[in-house]
């Protein structure tokens, strides 16, 4: 709740709307029949076995093969999955997108999708051959996040305690989200995609300093 009463005060309406358009692709999701939900999940989640040559089940068209990299975002594994995504998303979103100065939606929308896109494609390069689908908004999160450190660090004096706090805050998010996602994978604890995680983020650390330049031009 913000100080004016009204939740979600001073969210920029491109954060709301792909968290709402998120939250609500999760409606009719859950609603499917695990066929149907076999047949959403090959076509936009992201399996790397598709990508690779002489797939079993390749793509009909480039189309085909772009859709998962983006529509991955609207398919998550369960509520608890969404939620946390979507927590974060309207946390640092409107913080990355503060930086980016004129026309700040279209370049915000520019750094989400660059970074599913990102971390779509890493996770295709480190896991060739897997035809396990990697689905959530993970990855365009991490990234957007990146894009709040680095919106952040542009206002920290690089010998300041605010400027290691900001770096601390970065090496926290890869432990959690990198380092401790990958641990519970290989446990078997929880099937995570930290190549997604770490895909987007490095994506959205490459694209917003692009994108604030842009923005100053």
């Amino acid at each position: 709740m913000s100080e004016t009463g009204r939740p979600f005060a001073g969210v920029p309406a491109v954060v709301l709307g792909l968290a709402a358009a998120i939250g609500l692709a999760q409606i009719p999701f859950t609603l499917l029949s695990d066929y149907g939900e076999r047949v959403v999940i090959s076509l936009l989640g992201v399996i790397p076995l598709r990508y690779a040559a002489g797939s079993p089940a390749p793509f009909a068209g480039p189309f085909d093969a772009v859709a998962p990299l983006l529509g991955h975002v609207f398919l998550h594994g369960g509520w608890v999955h969404l939620f946390f995504n979507l927590v974060l998303l309207l946390q640092v979103g409107p913080l990355a997108s503060a930086g980016l100065g004129n026309r700040s939606w279209l370049r915000f929308l520019a750094l989400f999708w660059v970074s599913a896109a990102g971390g779509a494609l890493l996770y295709v390069l480190i896991n060739p051959q897997s035809g396990s689908p990697a689905i959530g908004a993970s990855g365009a999160v991490s990234g957007v996040f990146a894009g709040y450190l680095w919106g952040a660090l542009r206002f920290a004096p690089p010998t300041g305690e605010a400027f290691r706090r900001i770096l601390m805050s970065g090496g926290v998010f890869l432990l959690l989200n990198v380092g401790l996602a990958a641990a519970a994978r290989m446990t078997g604890f929880l099937p995570i995609a930290w190549e997604a995680h770490l895909g987007g983020f490095v994506a959205g650390l490459a694209a917003y300093p692009f994108l604030v330049r842009r923005a100053a031009a």
